[in-house]
């Protein structure tokens, strides 16, 4: 395991603050702490939800295209910029609450709330590669902030390092709670194989398993209670989807058959699926 995360280490945007230019349907704002965001709010539509998405090491988080999701779906997108070495999320370094990159996109987030119309029972975080890594530190320690995660082609410290969920579960503290999820992996990805994605899912049924009564007791599911097949349509390939259902968290885990590190998010088991699963997973009083 230590050889594992010693060499996906190796490979492996946000606070309401004035404007300072626009892309596209995007704004682009500095926090009071220095850093650089995206965010697009649809306007008109009450109090909407909130997708925080952290882009991978050195990429456009705009090309990912999910602020044109938001558009068509009414919900409102940030995109923390990270301007660090190679533009990468230090998801290795920062697992702690209240401390570096974490805590700087905590509070922009809280920010980026109270600036506007966001519904705080829908605000989720998603990521791709690092960011998908640095998302699963996030919501580990800010379970009460984020309603539901989404994971692609990148796992966090505390998930890919811990066999059972307990040091996710660890640094929830006493705000644990089972955090429902959505993951998607390609088994042809070389920068992040894909049993790294086999272990986020099991690391994130122990941490819901743990966080629903402060028990390993298998009160959630190891096996798939749900099982799809899609198959491939012209450059899209064929998608595996499992399910494992539990009382306050579903964890869906979409497999692309051939699929490398960074797919068309465009397609249906990917950023579609994905905001679909999120905006159905709320925060609520029961869970």
């Amino acid at each position: 395991m230590r050889v594992l995360l010693a060499w996906m280490s190796l490979l492996v945007l946000l606070v309401p603050g004035p404007a300072v230019g626009a892309e596209g349907p995007l704004t682009r704002h500095r926090s009071a702490g220095g850093m650089e965001y995206l965010l697009a709010v649809p306007e008109g539509r009450g109090d909407v939800p909130l997708m925080v998405f952290l882009h991978g090491c050195g990429a456009d988080p705009a090309a990912y295209g999910l602020q044109e999701f938001g558009e068509r779906a009414g919900f409102a997108v940030l995109l923390p910029l990270q301007g660090g070495p190679e533009g990468c999320w230090d998801w290795v370094g920062d697992r702690r609450r209240g401390a570096g990159q974490l805590a700087e996109i905590a509070a922009v987030t809280a920010e980026v709330e109270d600036g506007h119309p966001i519904d705080a029972a829908r605000v989720f975080a998603a990521g791709h590669s690092a960011g998908s890594g640095m998302t699963a530190n996030l919501v580990s320690a800010y379970p009460e902030v984020y309603a539901a995660a989404g994971f692609v082609a990148g796992c966090g410290r505390w998930v890919c390092s811990d066999v059972t969920g307990a040091l996710a579960h660890a640094e929830m503290g006493a705000r644990a709670r089972p955090v429902p999820a959505y993951i998607v992996w390609g088994t042809a990805d070389q920068t992040n194989p894909y049993a790294s994605g086999r272990l986020q899912l099991l690391r994130w049924l122990g941490m819901n398993d743990r966080a629903d009564d402060g028990r390993l007791d298998l009160s959630v599911p190891r096996l798939p209670t749900g099982l799809a097949w899609h198959g491939p349509d012209g450059s899209r390939p064929a998608f595996t989807v499992e399910t494992y259902r539990s009382a306050c968290a579903p964890v869906v885990f979409a497999s692309g058959h051939g699929m490398g590190h960074i797919p068309d998010f465009t397609w249906p088991d990917v950023l579609p699926a994905m905001t679909a699963f999120l905006l159905a997973h709320p925060r609520t009083p029961a869970c």
